[in-house]
C-alpha cells in the first residue's frame, strides 16, 4: 500500500516539473521565483539555508538521502529508495541515509 502511494507521489511530481519546465524557461522560470520570495522568510531553524525543508517528493518528511553521484541531497529515505536517478539533476545514482545528530 505505502509503495503505491509514494510512487503515485513521484508520478504527480514529476508531472508537475515538467509542466513548470514547459511554463518557464531557465533560471527566469517559476521555480527561480519562488527561491527568491522564500530567500528572505528563513527563520533560524530552516535547516541548513533551505527554505523548505521538504522532501521534493512526496512533500512531508525532511530530506535524508544523499545521491551519491551528484551529490544532492532532497528526499527523504523512503522516496530515495524508489528512485534510481536524482530528481534534481537526473543523474543515475545510489542513495545514502544521513544521520544528523
Amino acid at each position: 500500500m505505502t509503495v503505491v502511494i509514494c510512487r503515485t507521489r513521484v508520478r504527480e511530481a514529476n508531472r508537475r516539473l515538467l509542466e513548470e519546465r514547459q511554463r518557464g524557461s531557465g533560471a527566469n522560470g517559476p521555480a527561480q521565483a519562488r527561491r527568491s520570495s522564500t530567500a528572505g522568510q528563513q527563520g533560524a531553524g530552516s535547516g541548513g539555508g533551505r527554505g523548505d525543508n521538504a522532501c521534493v517528493v512526496c512533500l512531508e518528511q525532511t530530506p535524508d538521502t544523499v545521491f551519491r553521484e551528484c551529490g544532492h541531497m532532497a528526499v527523504c529515505w523512503d522516496c530515495g529508495q524508489l528512485l534510481d536517478r536524482c530528481p534534481i539533476c537526473r543523474t543515475p545514482s545510489r542513495t545514502v541515509k544521513v544521520y544528523t545528530v
